[in-house]
C-alpha cells in the first residue's frame, strides 16, 4: 500500500524541475486508492475515489514467455 502526499502529515513539496512542473498540472486534491488486478498476461491498475468512481486506469500487458 502506498500513501500519497500529506497522508502521513508530510506537506507536499513544490516541483523544482521543468518536467515535474508540467506533471504537476495533472494533480488533484482528492482521496483515492489504487487497485491492482493481476492475471498471468496483464496487470490493470485503477485509481478509485472515495465514492468508488474510477479516476484513472492503466493496463500493462505481459509478453508471452516462450
Amino acid at each position: 500500500m502506498v500513501f500519497g502526499n500529506g497522508a502521513l502529515g508530510v506537506e507536499p513539496r513544490e516541483a523544482v524541475c521543468q518536467e515535474s512542473k508540467e506533471l504537476a498540472k495533472f494533480q488533484a486534491n482528492v482521496n483515492y486508492v489504487n487497485v491492482v488486478t493481476m492475471t498471468p498476461d496483464r496487470a490493470v491498475i485503477r485509481s478509485l475515489g472515495r465514492d468508488g468512481q474510477e479516476l484513472d486506469k492503466t493496463e500493462i500487458q505481459v509478453p508471452a514467455l516462450k
